[in-house]
């Protein structure tokens, strides 16, 4: 109804700012973190939100201490009593909850945590992912490691390590689960996590990390002969369009954010935002499109950094 589009809206106005206003006999985030039954905590357990999804039943919001879920036709959500947290004790992948997706009693939660490398300082690391399908009562986990096997032909160029290879995006459409991470790229597993396969933003087999490992530079030289030889003008356009296609598949295969419906599906990189309407068989890239004189044309993305995307249904 208007009135909940209005509440939830509300709701998620105070999550934004980790503001909760309870009754101050009881509040929100309860400054104790144990208690003794081994289910989830009592309370809506920490402050710094990574993502809040909305299931059609539960609220759910991730933060830097686990899971929290709220039921909104039992609770208001503002009296601490209304939310439960769910942890690693109960679980849920190890550190911050990164990514969230949720449909029904199915909840699908990425984490992260933060790791120091000597001579390198911080970095983050994925814990990988942690999926509920009856609403929290238990928990299953994909590790990196695991859905990143390199002895798998598509996983054999890496990443090697979970180490800055965080999930930042989640979807899922039935059983087909959609993950965007940010060195590993665009995976999806057709069977509900079982197994997991490499969707490359854009197509082809090969991750790129690094733009000279792209093969532009070859093709933009062999543009630059044929131009010097007198080819046709329209040849010599069409290998430097390729060219700038290559040079940019390491910044498409960055991924940030991946959203999924039907066979559609949008996935925010920092190249753009890649759409597919046949659920990744085919791609095309949106981004940031300059004339000659470096002038952003009209119709285009204003950024390449797409790091979160939503659908508006109207």
């Amino acid at each position: 109804s208007d009135l909940m589009k209005v509440f939830l809206g509300s709701l998620l106005f105070c999550l934004a700012g980790a503001v909760l206003l309870p009754p101050a006999s009881q509040a929100a985030m309860p400054l104790r973190f144990h208690q003794e039954d081994p289910g989830p905590l009592s309370g809506l357990i920490g402050s710094d939100i990574g993502d809040v999804r909305w299931s059609g039943r539960y609220l759910w919001v991730g933060t830097e201490s686990g899971l929290a879920r709220l039921e909104l036709d039992r609770a208001s959500g503002l009296d601490g009593g209304d939310w439960v947290t769910f942890t690693e004790s109960n679980g849920l992948g190890r550190g911050a909850v990164s990514a969230l997706a949720a449909s029904g009693d199915t909840v699908w939660a990425a984490t992260i945590v933060d790791t120091t490398i000597t001579g390198l300082g911080q970095h983050q690391m994925g814990t990988g992912l942690s999926y509920s399908i009856d609403a929290g009562a238990s928990w299953r986990q994909v590790s990196n490691e695991a859905l990143f096997d390199t002895s798998l032909d598509e996983f054999s160029m890496g990443p090697f390590t979970p180490i800055d290879n965080g999930c930042f995006g989640l979807d899922f459409v039935g059983d087909t689960v959609w993950a965007a991470f940010f060195s590993g790229s665009l995976v999806r597993s057709p069977d509900g996590g079982q197994t997991w396969e490499r969707v490359l933003p854009g197509g082809g087999a090969e991750i790129y990390y690094q733009e000279d490992e792209t093969g532009a530079d070859v093709v933009e030289a062999r543009a630059d002969s044929l131009q010097r030889a007198g080819a046709a003008t329209d040849l010599v356009d069409r290998m430097r369009v390729e060219a700038d296609s290559l040079r940019s598949l390491h910044l498409l295969h960055r991924s940030f954010e991946v959203l999924a419906y039907g066979d559609t599906v949008w996935v925010g990189t920092s190249s753009g935002i890649a759409r597919s309407f046949d659920g990744g068989e085919t791609w095309r890239n949106h981004k940031v499109r300059l004339d000659r004189d470096e002038n952003l044309l009209p119709g285009h993305l204003s950024g390449n950094w797409v790091v979160t995307l939503e659908r508006q249904v109207t």
